[in-house]
């Protein structure tokens, strides 16, 4: 996946990117999210960025946070707050600052919950975002309540195996337009049905706002060869929502985090 031809089709993909239609972006549905809840930033510890994040629902309810995948921002998950939040949950769709190692995102995850007052937290994680999940409930156990999985992976050895861990001490010196593009190379571009369309779409233009180092960050920790083995976590407290359509995800990946969790709600979706 990450040899020098992969690598050098990658980069000559970007200037052939076909312009985009903008349908989610344009909708009135994420124009009305965009008018209701606010886009704040935080910095919570020594890393120079900060965390990015949507909040809606009251606050004296738990807290559930949703972190999204490798080439999300806090941005993709803004249905989850537009649904819920109206219906009395309290909600928070964020975007972590780059963090290179799994001890690095801990102790940032640990800031960001102290400064927006929440002990205890039920987390919705998709692909990257859903491992991250696993690895902060394995090292913080009493602070996460109970897990939400959406195509991830409990292991990111198959991704360092395939290449991505030869890469990973290259990536944060990786030019923007390189790292954009390795990170969009598992969508599917030519998708037909006008919903996966929208969506590949909308996850590109959410791609575009990421900095160098969100970008060289989320392809070190998505590569990195690491799992949650010791999370302890009940399986009647851990949900899998796993997409039926062609998804990045490895298929050896959805098989390994159904058996971990063997006795876990499941929800399958297809558009």
């Amino acid at each position: 996946m990450l040899d020098s031809t992969s690598l050098f089709s990658a980069f000559s993909s970007v200037s052939s990117t076909p312009e985009k239609k903008r349908t989610i972006v344009t909708s009135q549905e994420f124009k009305a999210f965009k008018a209701t809840y606010a886009l704040k930033s935080i910095a919570v510890d020594l890393n120079e960025g900060e965390w990015r994040y949507y909040e809606g629902g009251p606050k004296n309810v738990p807290l559930l946070l949703c972190l999204p995948g490798a080439s999300g921002a806090a941005e993709t998950m803004f249905r989850q707050i537009a649904g819920l939040c109206p219906k009395g949950y309290r909600v928070i769709a964020a975007q972590f600052p780059p963090y290179f190692t799994i001890n690095e995102f801990v102790v940032g995850m640990d800031g960001f919950l102290d400064a927006v007052q929440a002990n205890e937290v039920h987390i919705f994680g998709a692909s990257l975002g859903g491992f991250l999940a696993q690895q902060y409930c394995l090292h913080r156990p009493k602070r996460v309540v109970s897990l939400i999985l959406c195509n991830s992976f409990f292991s990111t050895a198959s991704f360092s195996k395939a290449g991505g861990g030869m890469m990973a001490p290259v990536y944060q010196y990786m030019p923007s337009l390189l790292l954009k593009s390795l990170l969009l190379s598992s969508f599917d571009q030519a998708a037909t049905h006008p919903d996966l369309a929208d969506a590949v779409e909308f996850v590109t233009e959410q791609v575009d706002g990421l900095g160098q180092g969100d970008m060289a960050s989320r392809m070190t920790l998505n590569c990195g060869g690491a799992d949650c083995a010791g999370l302890r976590l009940p399986s009647d407290r851990v949900t899998l929502i796993d997409a039926l359509d062609k998804v990045a995800r490895p298929q050896v990946l959805r098989e390994e985090l159904a058996a971990r969790y063997a006795g876990a709600r499941t929800a399958h979706c297809r558009v």
